[in-house]
């Protein structure tokens, strides 16, 4: 085992070899006696008492991001946290090595403020002074909540209701319809009982079976490092803060603002209290959440930051400006922060409430006084900054609070289940958050790209906000205390139902520019087009000038007119059959009592409030007729009434084949008789008849292997047979793959079924499948479902689903229905949500199921009718079973167990069996046949996923050649079936009437369009070109390189021979190149008006690389990376083995975790071969338990070392320096190095 042994001193001797690679600062030799002026004063009193060599923690800020790139990014989300993000990672990288090199430890890295939080000593926090990048040093110090000035219990109730609420006139903004929905609000505080009956199911989940509330949910530890914890209260406060803010309902609960509101929340003040990194930690979190994978440790980006960060928090009458960049990037990127003013009383405010931009909150009570406790002053900043977001200045005194809300004896809810009442602005504080979430929702602010958010919501509060105090902002009241029905009020109004919308283009190219904005010069508001350069803006009526603008371009200067439409109900009423006008006819406003009449002309018009109305239009010897009506402020509504003469008549006639001319059997015929449909199939003739009331009708006609047809101006006098004949043209089956959306390394269900030589189509949404199925653009004879949406946790709403059903069972389509574990809502899983609604009309779904994962060699599928068609071919592995996964090339596999129960005619094709825990149930395969005789497949654990794929491993394994060979037999299967039975006439009639519901098939009636539309192209400000090639320094060219053009929206990726070329108006910017495995580059250029500057061959170093084995929440890639290598972390041996035979790395680190289960003999034996053949060096890695480490997996497969231990104990555990080796750096022989140490 020697070879082992030595592959360990490699890696020694590679450590030592990379680290010269990484070339730290230096600081002059010579005495400087300024780096106390960068050391806050109460650290730098503690630092000077203690020793040279004694250890301390502290938080080191670099330099911030230059007033060009901050005002380039404001208010543009992505860009804002895009650009915090890079300009952190470089600053930190030269600084990092620095210390990690003079034997400092890394403790976190954050880009929301750029800081590092470090423990080293006292010698080094000198050296670290020292260097010009480091603008300023202090403690990890803790913030706390602002203790409650008292708590009561009050009795558990079925109705509840809190004062604050009715004070702040919430209910009101209910009644207008705006609960808060789209709006995420992001408590930071002690925890929250998720439990509680006010607050269940309000949190933010991506996968709502996980106890982890990924996405909506995260603690923090000290040094602000996530902890995977289930969602629980440390104290108390944060369940109140939370109730408040969203809680309960609008009924019977009556203690949150915003009760229809999404809650994420950030446990960093664990019993009260926490630290500087905590808080920070949880609010980058807020900016940007992900959520760590259970099973591997990832971190995983979810893409939906907060709305609006509450934070009942602070640090008592303290002026610093720790907190300060925190603030300032969430007012860039477009996110409102909102924080308690403090209950240290009048002349005293809290941190951060009390900086500029973060609205502060002061207490009132029920009488609309302050609280004496409530905290308020003149702030006269000892050290503003000379640039800052909000209002694009920071004054040099102002006043806080900005507003106040109740804060005294707040009823909400406490861990438990019950209800208690507090005092203080903590719980003013999510009264305002709560109101911050229906302004947004009603002002349809929540796509972060309406620039100065935050402004324009102090605006609207401050203007609608009830002085009480004096006259003005004032210490006490802020602006006043808040009325969230006034604010809404105002907040319509940039929500109207007329304006604006249109495209802008780049005049050279016809393209869309992505990038550009209008301002509507009236009113300063700002609107962002999407990527297709489409935007929208909501106006009242009138004349306005619009400037377009774009980066790069010439602003280009419009005048539009929004048309005037005023609050009126208008229309017709005629004769369907003649379309003369009918006189005297009635119409009727139900809901006002309100009934006109009209005139020679059967013209009718009337006034009234804004509002959803029935119409009802009669006439004598016609059919009554009503329609529904929305009419907003300044619109117009019309709406014409054509009514038919009382009597019945047919319509009749043959339905016949377009190419051969033969009749179409069992084709459905239909018409909508108001909300009712009227339907009917033609028989062997192709002959069918319609039994309508005399009218106007479309006639709609549809069945399998045919594109539908839709027929308008059928007039069916009364007593008359109208003859419609109808030709309908084939359409080709085809076999459908819907969502085939969730996989490691790409999609492979249409690449494994194309080798049935069938023609394949994929769909990533059922919507889309539906619309084109309905309108007979396709004719799906199989479809594969895998998921149903394009977003694996998404899925569709009910009627879409039941009306998938009915079209696969009227038309005679195969529906193979795949589930597998952990792979967000699969289309088993979808059958399973909506089981009350699919059994009901016949069709099987399941009614439970159960999953995990295993090493490969104990899941097996066991046939029970092992004789079915459908294991065709099949090859077992032992007695009527067969392996789930191939064992060669899976670390392990996921598996489902669906259990079907009472579904007539569902027939258990075979099971699951997993060996390891003996559970073998449930359906793997099953079968029913449809009302039309045509199997349809259930294969409970066949569906792709991130962890399962076919055709090539993912992140755990690769399906067996069996499932495969399972999966094609029940596509060919489905396909060769023909339809043996008439499909039911009721289900018919369902599935005409759901179509109608759902749109996809549209009558046609009077709309009127209240959006102006524009088409604006722009022309190119005087410009340049730049011109490159990208090459490594290892002679690699780099296709698909980056170039990203600082604070500005241009990036462009190099082709495939590694050049780009691109225009840039002219002037001064910075580039950044970057690629993968490859240090980042930054360069200045200058661009001169027609000219191209060729940069030549771009040289980007290669970095050192490194490969970790499941590295748990991404611990080791960021302090790897903090050291200037490149670092890829994976949880799966044989993806690893794949790349490591391509020479992309230079070291592995084998790590592990608790629970990571060891890999194969086979796998690990490849491993080891690949590492020795290629000269990689391996770090192997130990901790508690007997799991797949990577010392327990070398002690296991190759007795090197002979022995591996565990155990536990309390207290630190320190290693001793017995020699000296490069890796030991900084320290002496006979060094005790701690290497763990209590959480206490």
């Amino acid at each position: 085992m020697r070879k082992i042994s030595s592959l360990f001193l490699s890696l020694l001797i590679i450590l030592s070899i990379v680290s010269p690679m990484l070339h730290a600062l230096s600081v002059p030799e010579k005495e400087i006696e300024s780096w106390t002026t960068k050391i806050h004063p109460i650290f730098l009193k503690k630092t000077l008492s203690l020793r040279e060599g004694e250890i301390v923690t502290a938080v080191i800020r670099l330099k911030p991001l230059s007033r060009k790139l901050t005002l380039n990014i404001k208010g543009n989300y992505r860009l804002a946290v895009d650009t915090l993000k890079w300009w952190a990672k470089s600053t930190q990288a030269p600084i990092i090595r620095f210390i990690t090199d003079n034997g400092g430890l890394v403790l976190n890295r954050f880009w929301l403020d750029n800081v590092i939080l470090v423990k080293v000593k006292i010698d080094l926090l000198k050296k670290i002074a020292m260097l010009p990048n480091v603008i300023w040093i202090f403690e990890n110090f803790e913030v706390r909540i602002p203790e409650p000035i008292s708590k009561n219990r009050v009795s558990a109730q079925q109705e509840v209701s809190s004062w604050g609420i009715f004070k702040i006139r919430a209910p009101e903004v209910w009644d207008l319809g705006y609960l808060g929905e789209g709006v995420r609000i992001c408590v930071l505080d002690t925890g929250v009982d998720i439990t509680h009956p006010a607050l269940a199911g309000k949190m933010l989940t991506l996968d709502p079976t996980s106890p982890y509330y990924p996405g909506g949910w995260m603690e923090f530890d000290s040094s602000g490092n996530p902890v995977l914890s289930e969602p629980h209260d440390t104290d108390g406060h944060g369940t109140h803060t939370s109730g408040t803010a969203l809680g309960g309902d609008t009924e019977n609960v009556l203690i949150g603002v915003a009760p229809g509101a999404t809650l994420m929340h950030g446990l960093i003040l664990s019993y009260g209290g926490g630290t500087f990194a905590q808080v920070l930690a949880g609010m980058q979190w807020a900016v940007e959440p992900f959520y760590i994978d259970p099973d591997t440790g990832d971190l995983v980006p979810t893409g939906l930051p907060a709305h609006v960060v509450s934070m009942s928090l602070g640090i008592a009458n303290y002026y610093g400006n720790e907190l300060l960049p925190a603030i300032e990037a969430m007012l860039l990127a477009n996110i409102i922060p909102v924080a308690a003013a403090g209950n240290c009383g009048l002349g005293c405010t809290d941190n951060p409430g009390n900086i500029w931009g973060a609205l502060a909150v002061g207490a009132t009570n029920l009488y609309d006084e302050v609280a004496s406790w409530s905290s308020g002053g003149v702030i006269d900043w000892p050290d503003e900054p000379d640039d800052w977001p909000f209002f694009d200045i920071y004054p040099d005194i102002y006043i806080k609070p900005d507003f106040s809300a109740p804060g005294v004896n707040i009823i909400s809810s406490v861990p438990g289940g019950g209800y208690g009442a507090c005092n203080g602005t903590s719980m003013a504080t999510p009264h305002v958050s709560g109101t911050i979430a229906l302004i947004l929702q009603s002002a349809r602010w929540t796509d972060f790209n309406r620039p100065d958010t935050p402004e324009m919501v102090y605006l609207i509060l401050n203007s609608t906000a009830i002085d009480l105090g004096d006259p003005g902002q004032d210490i006490r009241y802020g602006w006043g205390r808040i009325d969230a029905y006034e604010a809404v009020k105002v907040a319509k109004q940039y929500a109207n139902a007329t304006g604006i919308e249109g495209y802008i283009y780049d005049a050279e190219t016809n393209k869309p520019i992505p990038w550009a904005a209008v301002t509507v010069n009236e009113t300063g508001r700002v609107v962002k087009v999407n990527d297709s350069g489409y935007f929208k803006i909501s106006l009242d009526p009138g004349t306005y000038t619009l400037i377009f603008e774009a980066f790069g371009y010439e602003s280009q200067f419009l005048t539009v007119e929004v048309i005037a439409l005023n609050g009126t109900i208008a229309g017709f009423v005629c004769d369907v059959i003649s379309g003369l006008p009918i006189e005297g006819a009635s119409v009727t406003i139900e809901e006002l009592g309100l009934t006109i009449y009209t005139n020679a002309s059967g013209g009718f018009s009337v006034s009234v409030p804004p509002g959803t109305y029935t119409i009802t239009a009669t006439a004598s010897g016609y059919r009554a007729k009503s329609e529904i009506v929305s009419v907003g402020e300044a619109e117009v509504v019309v709406v014409t009434f054509e009514l038919a003469p009382l009597g019945n008549g047919t319509i009749a006639g043959w339905v016949t084949d377009a190419d051969t001319g033969l009749p179409i059997e069992d084709a459905i015929i239909w018409v909508y008789v108001d909300s009712t449909v009227v339907v009917n199939y033609t028989d062997t003739t192709g002959y069918y008849e319609l039994n309508v009331p005399s009218g106007i009708y479309t006639i709609y006609s549809m069945t399998s292997g045919y594109e539908s047809v839709e027929i308008t101006g059928i007039t069916v006098p009364p007593d008359v047979t109208v003859i419609v004949n109808i030709t309908l043209v084939p359409v080709p089956s085809t076999v459908v793959i819907l969502a085939n959306t969730d996989f490691y390394t790409e999609p492979h269900l249409a690449d494994l079924i194309s080798v049935l030589g069938l023609s394949v189509v994929e769909y990533y949404s059922m919507e889309e499948l539906l619309e084109d199925w309905i309108n007979g653009e396709i004719n799906p004879k199989v479809i594969v479902l895998d998921h149903t949406e394009p977003d694996a946790w998404s899925y569709p709403s009910n009627d879409t689903l039941v009306t998938l059903l009915l079209m696969a069972d009227v038309f005679g389509t195969s529906l193979i229905w795949l589930g597998t574990y952990y792979s967000g809502y699969t289309a088993l899983d979808v059958l399973y949500m909506y089981e009350d609604y699919v059994e009901p009309l016949g069709y099987p779904a399941p009614d439970s199921y159960v999953g995990t994962w295993q090493p490969p060699e104990y899941v097996l599928v066991q046939m029970v009718l092992p004789g079915h068609s459908i294991f065709n071919g099949v090859e077992p592995d032992g007695d009527d079973w067969f392996y789930l996964a191939n064992l060669t090339y899976s670390s392990r596999v996921d598996y489902r167990m669906y259990y079907f129960n009472d579904d007539p005619g569902f027939v258990k094709l075979a099971y699951i069996n997993d060996t390891y825990f003996n559970v073998h149930d449930g359906v793997g395969a099953g079968v029913w046949d449809s009302s039309t005789g045509v199997p349809w497949f259930y294969l409970g654990s066949w569906g792709e996923s991130y962890w399962m794929q076919y055709l090539e491993p993912g992140a755990d394994g690769i399906y067996s050649d069996n499932v495969v060979t399972v999966l094609l037999n029940a596509i060919s299967l489905g396909f060769s079936t023909s339809p043996t039975k008439e499909f039911p006439l009721v289900k018919a009639k369902l599935l005409a009437s759901l179509t109608a519901h759902n749109g996809i098939f549209h009558t046609t009636r009077f709309k009127e369009n209240v959006y102006t539309y524009v088409e604006v192209y722009l022309e190119r400000q005087p410009y340049g070109r730049i011109t490159g090639q990208i090459v490594g320094s290892d002679g690699i060219i780099l296709a698909d390189a980056l170039i990203t053009v600082l604070g500005t929206p241009v990036s462009v990726r190099s082709d495939e021979n590694g050049d780009f070329l691109f225009w840039l108006p002219e002037g001064e910017y910075s580039i950044v190149i970057s690629y993968p495995g490859y240090y980042p580059t930054m360069f200045n250029v200058t661009i001169i008006v027609n000219e191209t500057i060729d940069l030549n061959t771009i040289i980007l170093q290669r970095q050192p690389r490194v490969a970790i084995m499941h590295d748990y929440i991404g611990i080791l890639k960021s302090f790897t990376e903090g050291l200037g290598l490149y670092a890829m972390d994976y949880t799966n041996l044989t993806q690893l083995n794949n790349d490591l035979l391509t020479g992309f790395y230079d070291l592995v680190i084998y790590a592990g975790h608790y629970g990571v289960p060891f890999p194969t003999q086979s796998e690990f034996m490849n491993f080891i071969n690949i590492v020795e053949n290629l000269g990689i060096g391996i770090l192997w890695l130990d901790s508690y338990g007997y799991y797949g480490y990577g010392i327990k997996v070398l002690n296991y497969y190759l007795g090197d070392p002979a022995y591996v231990g565990y155990s536990w104990g309390e207290g630190s555990v320190y290693i001793t320096v017995t020699e000296s080796h490069p890796i030991l750096r900084g320290y002496g022989i006979g060094d005790e190095i701690m290497i763990l140490e209590p959480p206490w």
